[in-house]
């Protein structure tokens, strides 16, 4: 993860630009951009960080990102037998493309639902489908008649309640350009090493910081404790194992670097809401502090 700030191949003579990869490779690092960004992914599956949130993401995601949210999907977990090929389809727009049209009334859905994108929202059930059917049938549009499609999409998503907030309330998308270069080594770093034991020591060393200087180094740049973001990625994949496979608790625990069974059980219920077991027996992947609803304001 060596790149951070994406140069998009939007033109500034378009109104917004779709870009469809029928099999792409997900090349791309942690990475952010000024422009919006509406990334649907189909049959898919593997990690997703959207600002200071990591999970797992399984066969189709849809998320709206605003401008400059920190964002990353890899296809790690992936079954290339079953899905030889995972298709992305993204929608990139300016930032500023309707700060007229935002102020009247009829786009004040639109209004609210770009304040929130800050946060990065994803989009679920049927609004998912849809909109994915909207996006393959965009990509055959052109001039005028893609620009009406384009704002229908936005106004269908803006009216869904089939949508939850991702990032925390508390995180910024203010960009520290040499920090986030030190902060995305860390990330791949976790991402690769969570299901061992990865002591404060050994990330410090890659940020090339001390101990101390590292916590406060990494808590002001991700609003969570170094711990704690090593936890959420940990018990990401935990819910991910406990709805696609047969393991039992023990070897889920062990699995995501946990040797302690009492404590893996003891953070899962403090973080997910419930027992391990209880979230295998609800057979969906959703975490409950994401399940916020938009106020009208």
């Amino acid at each position: 993860m060596k790149k951070y700030r994406e140069i998009t191949p939007l033109q500034s003579k378009e109104v917004f630009g779709i870009f469809n990869y029928s099999d792409s490779n997900f090349g791309y690092p942690l990475h952010s951009h000024p422009e919006y960004e509406i990334n649907l992914i189909c049959n898919g599956a593997g990690n997703r960080i959207i600002g200071d949130k990591v999970e797992k993401y399984v066969n189709m995601d849809l998320v709206l990102l605003g401008s400059n949210l920190s964002h990353y999907w890899d296809n790690s977990d992936i079954n290339k037998q079953i899905h030889p090929k995972t298709a992305v389809t993204f929608i990139q727009f300016e930032e500023h493309l309707f700060e007229h049209f935002l102020n009247k009334e009829a786009f004040h859905p639109i209004k609210i639902m770009l304040q929130y994108a800050s946060r990065g929202i994803e989009f679920t059930g049927q609004t998912r489908i849809s909109a994915m059917e909207r996006m393959r049938a965009l990509t055959q549009l052109k001039d005028f008649e893609a620009c009406l499609h384009f704002l229908d999409l936005l106004n269908f998503l803006a009216h869904s309640d089939e949508k939850k907030l991702i990032a925390s309330p508390g995180y910024s998308t203010k960009i520290v350009m040499k920090e986030n270069k030190r902060i995305d080594e860390v990330y791949q770093y976790m991402l690769q090493n969570f299901h061992q034991q990865i002591t404060i020591k050994e990330v410090a060393a890659i940020a090339n910081m001390s101990e101390s200087a590292f916590s406060h180094f990494f808590k002001k740049s991700t609003n969570r404790s170094y711990i704690k973001f090593l936890t959420e990625i940990r018990l990401s994949h935990a819910c991910q194992l406990l709805n696609s496979t047969q393991l039992s608790v023990k070897e889920i625990a062990h699995n995501c670097g946990y040797n302690n069974l009492s404590n893996f059980n003891r953070l899962f219920k403090k973080y997910r809401g419930t027992k391990p077991l209880e979230f295998r027996k609800k057979s969906a992947y959703t975490i409950p502090e994401y399940e916020d609803r938009f106020i009208q304001e």
